[in-house]
Protein backbone atom coordinates (compact mmCIF):
# COMPACT_ATOMS: atom_id res chain seq x y z
CA UNK A 1 0.00 0.00 0.00
CA UNK A 2 1.52 3.39 -0.97
CA UNK A 3 2.60 5.87 1.67
CA UNK A 4 0.45 8.62 0.15
CA UNK A 5 -1.29 9.87 -2.96
CA UNK A 6 -0.92 13.49 -4.01
CA UNK A 7 -3.36 15.26 -6.32
CA UNK A 8 -2.08 17.65 -8.97
CA UNK A 9 -3.61 20.05 -11.53
CA UNK A 10 -1.52 21.28 -14.47
CA UNK A 11 -2.24 24.09 -16.94
CA UNK A 12 -1.24 23.77 -20.62
CA UNK A 13 2.31 24.99 -21.24
CA UNK A 14 1.11 26.70 -24.43
CA UNK A 15 -1.85 28.51 -22.85
CA UNK A 16 -3.10 31.35 -25.04
CA UNK A 17 -4.89 34.60 -24.25
CA UNK A 18 -8.36 33.77 -23.00
CA UNK A 19 -7.24 30.15 -22.44
CA UNK A 20 -9.18 29.00 -25.52
CA UNK A 21 -8.14 26.23 -27.90
CA UNK A 22 -9.79 25.51 -31.23
CA UNK A 23 -8.92 23.99 -34.60
CA UNK A 24 -10.51 26.94 -36.42
CA UNK A 25 -10.59 29.81 -33.94
CA UNK A 26 -7.32 29.50 -32.05
CA UNK A 27 -4.50 27.19 -31.00
CA UNK A 28 -5.09 23.67 -32.51
CA UNK A 29 -2.70 21.84 -30.17
CA UNK A 30 -2.68 21.52 -26.38
CA UNK A 31 0.56 20.67 -24.57
CA UNK A 32 1.06 19.50 -21.00
CA UNK A 33 4.29 18.83 -19.16
CA UNK A 34 4.39 16.40 -16.23
CA UNK A 35 7.61 17.08 -14.30
CA UNK A 36 10.34 14.65 -13.36
CA UNK A 37 9.70 13.64 -9.74
CA UNK A 38 10.62 10.59 -7.67
CA UNK A 39 6.98 9.51 -7.65
CA UNK A 40 4.69 7.34 -9.75
CA UNK A 41 1.87 8.57 -11.96
CA UNK A 42 -1.50 6.91 -11.35
CA UNK A 43 -2.52 6.51 -14.98
CA UNK A 44 -6.05 5.27 -14.21
CA UNK A 45 -6.99 8.74 -12.89
CA UNK A 46 -5.39 11.01 -15.50
CA UNK A 47 -8.16 13.36 -16.65
CA UNK A 48 -8.55 16.28 -19.03
CA UNK A 49 -11.09 18.79 -17.74
CA UNK A 50 -12.44 22.07 -19.05
CA UNK A 51 -15.34 23.63 -20.92
CA UNK A 52 -16.56 23.42 -24.50
CA UNK A 53 -18.96 25.56 -26.48
CA UNK A 54 -20.10 25.79 -30.10
CA UNK A 55 -19.92 28.80 -32.42
CA UNK A 56 -22.35 29.22 -35.30
CA UNK A 57 -21.49 30.23 -38.87
CA UNK A 58 -21.23 33.92 -37.93
CA UNK A 59 -18.73 33.17 -35.16
CA UNK A 60 -21.20 33.75 -32.32
CA UNK A 61 -21.62 31.32 -29.47
CA UNK A 62 -24.84 29.28 -29.56
CA UNK A 63 -27.08 30.71 -26.85
CA UNK A 64 -30.49 30.02 -25.39
CA UNK A 65 -32.29 32.28 -27.87
CA UNK A 66 -34.81 30.46 -30.00
CA UNK A 67 -35.34 27.65 -27.49
CA UNK A 68 -39.10 28.19 -27.19
CA UNK A 69 -39.66 28.70 -30.91
CA UNK A 70 -37.26 26.15 -32.39
CA UNK A 71 -38.74 23.94 -35.10
CA UNK A 72 -37.46 20.69 -36.54
CA UNK A 73 -37.63 19.39 -40.08
CA UNK A 74 -40.70 17.21 -40.45
CA UNK A 75 -40.30 13.56 -41.43
CA UNK A 76 -41.84 14.35 -44.81
CA UNK A 77 -39.09 16.91 -45.45
CA UNK A 78 -41.28 20.00 -45.12
CA UNK A 79 -38.99 23.00 -44.70
CA UNK A 80 -39.07 24.33 -41.18
CA UNK A 81 -36.12 26.22 -39.75
CA UNK A 82 -34.32 24.92 -36.70
CA UNK A 83 -32.49 26.86 -34.02
CA UNK A 84 -28.70 26.59 -33.87
CA UNK A 85 -28.96 24.53 -30.70
CA UNK A 86 -31.22 21.96 -32.35
CA UNK A 87 -29.40 21.44 -35.61
CA UNK A 88 -25.87 21.10 -34.15
CA UNK A 89 -24.63 17.82 -32.65
CA UNK A 90 -21.48 16.21 -31.26
CA UNK A 91 -20.70 12.53 -31.82
CA UNK A 92 -22.99 10.21 -29.86
CA UNK A 93 -20.52 7.85 -28.20
CA UNK A 94 -17.27 9.80 -28.25
CA UNK A 95 -18.58 13.21 -27.19
CA UNK A 96 -15.65 15.49 -26.31
CA UNK A 97 -13.24 12.66 -27.19
CA UNK A 98 -14.19 13.29 -30.84
CA UNK A 99 -12.75 16.81 -30.62
CA UNK A 100 -9.31 15.21 -30.17
CA UNK A 101 -7.66 13.93 -33.34
CA UNK A 102 -4.64 12.28 -31.76
CA UNK A 103 -2.56 12.10 -28.58
CA UNK A 104 1.23 11.86 -28.44
CA UNK A 105 3.02 11.01 -25.18
CA UNK A 106 6.80 11.37 -24.92
CA UNK A 107 9.34 10.63 -22.22
CA UNK A 108 11.36 13.65 -21.14
CA UNK A 109 14.39 11.44 -20.65
CA UNK A 110 15.23 11.39 -24.34
CA UNK A 111 12.05 12.75 -25.95
CA UNK A 112 11.21 9.26 -27.13
CA UNK A 113 7.63 8.76 -28.32
CA UNK A 114 5.82 6.22 -26.16
CA UNK A 115 2.29 6.64 -27.51
CA UNK A 116 0.93 8.01 -30.77
CA UNK A 117 -2.79 7.32 -30.80
CA UNK A 118 -3.79 8.63 -34.22
CA UNK A 119 -7.28 7.08 -34.18
CA UNK A 120 -8.32 8.44 -30.82
CA UNK A 121 -11.94 9.43 -31.71
CA UNK A 122 -12.89 6.07 -33.26
CA UNK A 123 -11.16 4.10 -30.52
CA UNK A 124 -12.87 6.17 -27.82
CA UNK A 125 -16.32 5.81 -29.42
CA UNK A 126 -15.96 2.03 -29.63
CA UNK A 127 -14.74 1.82 -26.05
CA UNK A 128 -17.55 3.96 -24.60
CA UNK A 129 -20.26 2.30 -26.68
CA UNK A 130 -19.16 -1.07 -25.25
CA UNK A 131 -18.68 0.21 -21.71
CA UNK A 132 -21.97 2.00 -21.07
CA UNK A 133 -25.55 0.87 -21.54
CA UNK A 134 -28.32 2.93 -23.10
CA UNK A 135 -29.55 4.33 -19.78
CA UNK A 136 -26.01 5.23 -18.67
CA UNK A 137 -25.83 7.91 -21.36
CA UNK A 138 -28.80 9.68 -19.78
CA UNK A 139 -26.69 10.28 -16.68
CA UNK A 140 -23.20 10.86 -18.12
CA UNK A 141 -23.49 13.97 -20.34
CA UNK A 142 -23.44 16.77 -17.81
CA UNK A 143 -20.60 15.30 -15.78
CA UNK A 144 -18.14 13.58 -18.10
CA UNK A 145 -17.67 13.35 -21.86
CA UNK A 146 -20.94 15.00 -22.99
CA UNK A 147 -21.67 11.91 -25.07
CA UNK A 148 -25.42 11.30 -25.38
CA UNK A 149 -25.52 7.78 -26.87
CA UNK A 150 -28.75 6.84 -28.60
CA UNK A 151 -30.48 9.79 -26.93
CA UNK A 152 -28.71 12.43 -29.05
CA UNK A 153 -31.91 13.53 -30.79
CA UNK A 154 -33.20 14.69 -27.38
CA UNK A 155 -30.06 15.50 -25.37
CA UNK A 156 -27.83 17.33 -27.87
CA UNK A 157 -30.13 20.37 -28.07
CA UNK A 158 -30.30 20.65 -24.29
CA UNK A 159 -26.52 20.38 -23.96
CA UNK A 160 -26.07 23.24 -26.43
CA UNK A 161 -28.64 25.35 -24.60
CA UNK A 162 -27.09 24.73 -21.17
CA UNK A 163 -23.63 25.62 -22.49
CA UNK A 164 -24.87 28.89 -23.97
CA UNK A 165 -27.37 29.95 -21.34
CA UNK A 166 -27.75 33.74 -21.46
CA UNK A 167 -28.37 33.68 -17.70
CA UNK A 168 -24.66 33.00 -17.18
CA UNK A 169 -21.81 35.53 -17.60
CA UNK A 170 -20.04 35.16 -20.96
CA UNK A 171 -16.81 34.07 -19.23
CA UNK A 172 -18.61 31.13 -17.59
CA UNK A 173 -20.56 29.86 -20.60
CA UNK A 174 -19.74 26.44 -21.95
CA UNK A 175 -20.42 22.86 -20.91
CA UNK A 176 -18.07 21.42 -18.31
CA UNK A 177 -16.47 18.07 -19.11
CA UNK A 178 -13.96 15.68 -17.56
CA UNK A 179 -12.61 12.77 -19.60
CA UNK A 180 -10.06 10.07 -18.89
CA UNK A 181 -7.12 10.83 -21.12
CA UNK A 182 -5.81 7.89 -23.09
CA UNK A 183 -8.07 5.48 -21.22
CA UNK A 184 -6.95 1.92 -21.83
CA UNK A 185 -3.47 2.83 -23.07
CA UNK A 186 -1.61 1.98 -19.88
CA UNK A 187 -4.35 -0.18 -18.33
CA UNK A 188 -3.99 1.60 -14.99
CA UNK A 189 -0.33 0.59 -14.48
CA UNK A 190 1.57 3.33 -12.55
CA UNK A 191 4.41 4.99 -14.45
CA UNK A 192 7.57 5.98 -12.57
CA UNK A 193 8.52 9.60 -13.27
CA UNK A 194 11.97 9.48 -11.60
CA UNK A 195 15.27 10.18 -13.35
CA UNK A 196 16.15 6.49 -13.63
CA UNK A 197 12.86 5.86 -15.37
CA UNK A 198 10.74 8.15 -17.61
CA UNK A 199 12.00 11.43 -16.12
CA UNK A 200 8.62 13.08 -16.66
CA UNK A 201 6.22 13.15 -19.61
CA UNK A 202 5.28 15.54 -22.42
CA UNK A 203 1.67 15.14 -23.59
CA UNK A 204 0.55 16.76 -26.85
CA UNK A 205 -3.11 16.77 -27.85
CA UNK A 206 -3.93 17.54 -31.50
CA UNK A 207 -7.46 18.84 -31.99
CA UNK A 208 -9.83 17.52 -34.65
CA UNK A 209 -11.08 19.64 -37.54
CA UNK A 210 -14.56 21.11 -37.18
CA UNK A 211 -16.19 19.25 -40.08
CA UNK A 212 -15.60 15.92 -38.32
CA UNK A 213 -16.41 17.25 -34.85
CA UNK A 214 -19.85 18.85 -35.18
CA UNK A 215 -22.53 17.78 -37.65
CA UNK A 216 -26.06 18.66 -38.69
CA UNK A 217 -29.14 16.83 -37.45
CA UNK A 218 -30.19 15.93 -41.00
CA UNK A 219 -27.90 14.69 -43.77
CA UNK A 220 -29.88 16.60 -46.40
CA UNK A 221 -31.13 19.83 -44.80
CA UNK A 222 -34.06 21.35 -46.63
CA UNK A 223 -32.65 24.82 -46.10
CA UNK A 224 -29.18 26.36 -45.90
CA UNK A 225 -30.32 27.75 -42.56
CA UNK A 226 -30.39 24.17 -41.23
CA UNK A 227 -26.71 23.59 -42.11
CA UNK A 228 -23.82 23.59 -39.62
CA UNK A 229 -21.18 23.68 -42.37
CA UNK A 230 -19.26 26.60 -40.85
CA UNK A 231 -19.93 25.86 -37.19
CA UNK A 232 -16.94 25.34 -34.91
CA UNK A 233 -16.09 24.36 -31.36
CA UNK A 234 -13.93 26.01 -28.70
CA UNK A 235 -12.28 24.39 -25.67
CA UNK A 236 -11.35 26.63 -22.75
CA UNK A 237 -10.01 26.53 -19.20
CA UNK A 238 -8.29 23.20 -19.87
CA UNK A 239 -6.59 21.42 -16.99
CA UNK A 240 -4.77 18.11 -16.66
CA UNK A 241 -5.62 16.53 -13.32
CA UNK A 242 -4.21 13.39 -11.76
CA UNK A 243 -2.50 11.82 -8.79
CA UNK A 244 1.05 10.96 -7.83
CA UNK A 245 1.76 7.81 -5.84
CA UNK A 246 4.45 7.78 -3.13
CA UNK A 247 5.46 4.09 -2.98
CA UNK A 248 6.84 2.29 0.04
CA UNK A 249 10.41 0.98 -0.01
CA UNK A 250 9.11 -2.55 -0.53
CA UNK A 251 6.87 -1.50 -3.43
CA UNK A 252 9.74 0.34 -5.06
CA UNK A 253 11.93 -2.74 -4.72
CA UNK A 254 9.30 -4.93 -6.36
CA UNK A 255 8.40 -2.40 -9.06
CA UNK A 256 8.65 -3.81 -12.59
CA UNK A 257 10.25 -1.38 -15.00
CA UNK A 258 8.99 -3.33 -18.03
CA UNK A 259 5.30 -2.90 -18.84
CA UNK A 260 2.83 -3.87 -21.56
CA UNK A 261 0.30 -1.33 -22.83
CA UNK A 262 -2.32 -1.22 -25.54
CA UNK A 263 -1.41 0.26 -28.93
CA UNK A 264 -4.10 0.67 -31.61
CA UNK A 265 -2.84 0.81 -35.22
CA UNK A 266 -4.97 1.99 -38.14
CA UNK A 267 -5.02 0.79 -41.74
CA UNK A 268 -7.26 2.37 -44.40
CA UNK A 269 -8.66 0.57 -47.43
CA UNK A 270 -11.53 0.97 -49.88
CA UNK A 271 -14.29 -1.48 -50.76
CA UNK A 272 -15.02 -1.17 -54.48
CA UNK A 273 -17.03 -4.29 -55.25
CA UNK A 274 -19.49 -6.84 -53.90
CA UNK A 275 -16.77 -9.47 -53.42
CA UNK A 276 -13.91 -7.77 -51.64
CA UNK A 277 -10.68 -8.93 -50.06
CA UNK A 278 -8.44 -6.82 -47.83
CA UNK A 279 -5.01 -7.92 -46.72
CA UNK A 280 -2.37 -6.42 -44.43
CA UNK A 281 1.01 -7.50 -43.14
CA UNK A 282 1.35 -5.57 -39.88
CA UNK A 283 4.77 -5.68 -38.22
CA UNK A 284 3.30 -6.38 -34.80
CA UNK A 285 4.09 -9.18 -32.36
CA UNK A 286 1.40 -9.11 -29.68
CA UNK A 287 -1.91 -8.78 -31.53
CA UNK A 288 -5.13 -9.08 -29.51
CA UNK A 289 -7.85 -8.25 -32.02
CA UNK A 290 -8.62 -6.75 -35.41
CA UNK A 291 -11.65 -4.49 -35.86
CA UNK A 292 -12.89 -3.55 -39.35
CA UNK A 293 -15.35 -0.66 -39.67
CA UNK A 294 -17.03 0.49 -42.87
CA UNK A 295 -18.54 3.81 -43.88
CA UNK A 296 -19.44 5.66 -47.07
CA UNK A 297 -16.60 7.60 -48.68
CA UNK A 298 -18.71 10.78 -48.69
CA UNK A 299 -18.75 10.58 -44.88
CA UNK A 300 -15.19 11.92 -44.64
CA UNK A 301 -14.87 15.55 -43.47
CA UNK A 302 -18.56 16.07 -44.10
CA UNK A 303 -20.52 18.14 -41.58
CA UNK A 304 -23.79 16.89 -43.13
CA UNK A 305 -23.13 13.36 -41.82
CA UNK A 306 -22.25 11.77 -38.48
CA UNK A 307 -18.45 11.28 -38.69
CA UNK A 308 -18.44 7.99 -36.76
CA UNK A 309 -21.40 6.24 -38.33
CA UNK A 310 -20.25 2.74 -39.28
CA UNK A 311 -23.42 0.80 -40.19
CA UNK A 312 -23.65 -2.84 -41.21
CA UNK A 313 -22.04 -3.34 -44.63
CA UNK A 314 -24.88 -3.00 -47.19
CA UNK A 315 -26.18 -6.39 -48.27
CA UNK A 316 -23.58 -8.34 -46.27
CA UNK A 317 -24.01 -12.09 -46.78
CA UNK A 318 -20.67 -13.78 -45.98
CA UNK A 319 -17.43 -13.11 -44.04
CA UNK A 320 -14.19 -15.10 -44.10
CA UNK A 321 -11.08 -14.29 -42.06
CA UNK A 322 -7.68 -15.82 -42.87
CA UNK A 323 -4.07 -15.81 -41.77
CA UNK A 324 -1.44 -16.79 -44.33
CA UNK A 325 -4.22 -17.91 -46.70
CA UNK A 326 -5.70 -20.31 -44.16
CA UNK A 327 -8.99 -19.67 -42.37
CA UNK A 328 -8.19 -18.44 -38.87
CA UNK A 329 -9.20 -18.14 -36.07
CA UNK A 330 -12.57 -19.39 -37.36
CA UNK A 331 -12.12 -22.28 -39.77
CA UNK A 332 -15.46 -21.67 -41.48
CA UNK A 333 -17.27 -18.94 -43.39
CA UNK A 334 -19.57 -16.78 -41.32
CA UNK A 335 -22.86 -16.87 -43.23
CA UNK A 336 -25.26 -13.95 -42.77
CA UNK A 337 -28.64 -15.67 -42.99
CA UNK A 338 -30.94 -14.18 -43.98
CA UNK A 339 -29.39 -11.35 -46.01
CA UNK A 340 -31.11 -8.72 -48.20
CA UNK A 341 -30.51 -10.91 -51.28
CA UNK A 342 -32.98 -13.42 -49.84
CA UNK A 343 -35.87 -10.94 -50.03
CA UNK A 344 -37.69 -9.60 -53.06
CA UNK A 345 -38.13 -6.15 -51.52
CA UNK A 346 -36.26 -5.73 -48.19
CA UNK A 347 -37.44 -2.13 -48.04
CA UNK A 348 -41.02 -3.34 -47.52
CA UNK A 349 -40.12 -5.11 -44.27
CA UNK A 350 -41.67 -3.50 -41.22
CA UNK A 351 -38.24 -3.57 -39.57
CA UNK A 352 -35.41 -3.37 -42.11
CA UNK A 353 -32.93 -5.03 -39.74
CA UNK A 354 -34.86 -8.32 -40.19
CA UNK A 355 -33.04 -8.70 -43.52
CA UNK A 356 -29.72 -9.21 -41.69
CA UNK A 357 -29.12 -12.39 -39.66
CA UNK A 358 -26.02 -11.04 -37.93
CA UNK A 359 -26.47 -12.61 -34.45
CA UNK A 360 -23.38 -14.84 -34.69
CA UNK A 361 -21.27 -12.09 -36.24
CA UNK A 362 -22.36 -9.62 -33.54
CA UNK A 363 -21.42 -12.10 -30.79
CA UNK A 364 -17.89 -12.44 -32.19
CA UNK A 365 -17.65 -8.67 -32.58
CA UNK A 366 -18.54 -8.04 -28.94
CA UNK A 367 -15.77 -10.37 -27.74
CA UNK A 368 -13.19 -8.79 -30.03
CA UNK A 369 -14.09 -5.34 -28.70
CA UNK A 370 -13.80 -6.41 -25.06
CA UNK A 371 -10.58 -8.43 -24.75
CA UNK A 372 -12.20 -11.75 -25.57
CA UNK A 373 -15.19 -11.39 -23.26
CA UNK A 374 -18.80 -10.41 -23.83
CA UNK A 375 -19.20 -6.95 -22.21
CA UNK A 376 -21.49 -6.54 -19.21
CA UNK A 377 -23.04 -3.48 -20.88
CA UNK A 378 -23.24 -2.19 -24.42
CA UNK A 379 -25.13 0.46 -26.36
CA UNK A 380 -24.59 -1.29 -29.69
CA UNK A 381 -27.95 -2.99 -29.40
CA UNK A 382 -30.47 -4.44 -31.82
CA UNK A 383 -32.61 -1.39 -31.08
CA UNK A 384 -29.86 0.96 -32.32
CA UNK A 385 -29.11 -1.20 -35.36
CA UNK A 386 -32.81 -1.19 -36.23
CA UNK A 387 -33.12 2.60 -35.94
CA UNK A 388 -29.93 3.12 -37.93
CA UNK A 389 -31.20 0.84 -40.70
CA UNK A 390 -34.50 2.73 -40.82
CA UNK A 391 -32.59 5.98 -41.27
CA UNK A 392 -30.48 4.46 -44.06
CA UNK A 393 -33.71 4.09 -46.07
CA UNK A 394 -35.10 7.48 -45.02
CA UNK A 395 -34.70 10.82 -46.78
CA UNK A 396 -33.61 13.04 -45.22
CA UNK A 397 -31.65 10.85 -42.82
CA UNK A 398 -31.48 11.69 -39.11
CA UNK A 399 -27.81 11.68 -38.10
CA UNK A 400 -28.57 11.14 -34.40
CA UNK A 401 -28.67 7.34 -34.68
CA UNK A 402 -25.20 6.18 -35.76
CA UNK A 403 -24.30 2.51 -35.48
CA UNK A 404 -20.86 1.00 -35.00
CA UNK A 405 -21.24 -2.45 -36.54
CA UNK A 406 -17.75 -3.80 -37.17
CA UNK A 407 -16.50 -7.08 -38.54
CA UNK A 408 -14.10 -7.89 -35.73
CA UNK A 409 -11.91 -10.87 -34.85
CA UNK A 410 -10.73 -11.84 -31.38
CA UNK A 411 -7.23 -13.32 -31.47
CA UNK A 412 -6.94 -13.68 -27.70
CA UNK A 413 -9.30 -16.70 -27.88
CA UNK A 414 -10.83 -15.36 -24.66
CA UNK A 415 -7.75 -16.64 -22.84
CA UNK A 416 -5.43 -13.64 -23.01
CA UNK A 417 -3.48 -15.18 -25.90
CA UNK A 418 -1.63 -13.15 -28.53
CA UNK A 419 -0.81 -13.64 -32.19
CA UNK A 420 2.54 -12.92 -33.79
CA UNK A 421 1.72 -10.92 -36.91
CA UNK A 422 5.29 -9.98 -37.89
CA UNK A 423 5.65 -10.89 -41.57
CA UNK A 424 2.29 -12.66 -41.44
CA UNK A 425 -0.47 -12.00 -43.95
CA UNK A 426 -3.89 -11.18 -42.50
CA UNK A 427 -6.91 -10.98 -44.78
CA UNK A 428 -10.68 -10.64 -44.64
CA UNK A 429 -13.07 -11.41 -47.48
CA UNK A 430 -16.65 -10.18 -47.64
CA UNK A 431 -19.60 -10.83 -49.92
CA UNK A 432 -22.11 -7.97 -50.04
CA UNK A 433 -24.08 -5.70 -52.35
CA UNK A 434 -21.60 -2.80 -52.18
CA UNK A 435 -21.44 -0.69 -55.37
CA UNK A 436 -23.87 -2.94 -57.23
CA UNK A 437 -26.73 -0.48 -57.66
CA UNK A 438 -29.03 -3.13 -56.19
CA UNK A 439 -32.54 -2.05 -55.23
CA UNK A 440 -32.32 -4.32 -52.19
CA UNK A 441 -30.18 -1.84 -50.27
CA UNK A 442 -30.81 1.89 -49.63
CA UNK A 443 -30.70 4.10 -52.72
CA UNK A 444 -28.34 6.49 -50.95
CA UNK A 445 -25.71 3.75 -50.62
CA UNK A 446 -26.29 1.20 -53.39
CA UNK A 447 -23.75 2.78 -55.75
CA UNK A 448 -21.31 4.06 -53.13
CA UNK A 449 -17.89 2.59 -52.46
CA UNK A 450 -16.90 2.29 -48.81
CA UNK A 451 -13.96 3.38 -46.71
CA UNK A 452 -12.69 0.52 -44.55
CA UNK A 453 -11.04 1.45 -41.27
CA UNK A 454 -9.07 -1.47 -39.83
CA UNK A 455 -7.90 -1.14 -36.22
CA UNK A 456 -5.34 -3.65 -35.00
CA UNK A 457 -5.17 -3.74 -31.21
CA UNK A 458 -1.79 -4.97 -30.01
CA UNK A 459 0.45 -4.68 -26.97
CA UNK A 460 3.69 -2.74 -26.81
CA UNK A 461 6.43 -3.73 -24.39
CA UNK A 462 8.30 -0.81 -22.82
CA UNK A 463 11.34 -0.79 -20.56
CA UNK A 464 11.03 2.46 -18.61
CA UNK A 465 14.71 2.49 -17.72
CA UNK A 466 16.20 2.02 -21.19
CA UNK A 467 13.11 3.36 -23.06
CA UNK A 468 13.36 0.46 -25.48
CA UNK A 469 10.07 -0.69 -26.97
CA UNK A 470 8.99 -3.88 -28.66
CA UNK A 471 5.83 -3.69 -30.76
Amino acid sequence: MPISKKNFIIDPVNNVTGQEFSFKNGQPTVKFSIPSVELMLETSNLRLSGQVYIKNATGSQITQSGYNTQLQVNENGTEQLMSDATKCNMQNFAGVHNLIKSIVIESKKAKIELVNDSIYPTHSALRQANKYGEDDFKRIPLTQSLASGIHADKLSRHLNIVGGSTAMPVSLRGNYFSIKLGEGLFEGYPLHLGREYLSGLNITIYLNNDSTSVFSRWNNPTSEDDSVENFSYVLKNLKLAGRYIQPTAQELKEYQSTILYNTPTEFLNSVYSSVNSMSQTPQLQLVQSVVNLFKRTDNNNNSFMNPLNFPTMPGLSKVTTSKNNQRFPLDYEQQITPSPSDFATPESLQFKILAYGTAGLTYNNMKALNNGKVPAKTSLSLKLAMENMEQEFASPQNNCFPDMAPIATDYSMGLGMFQNFVNQDYSIETDSLVATGSSKIPTATNEKILTAVSIINSLTELDMKTLQTVI
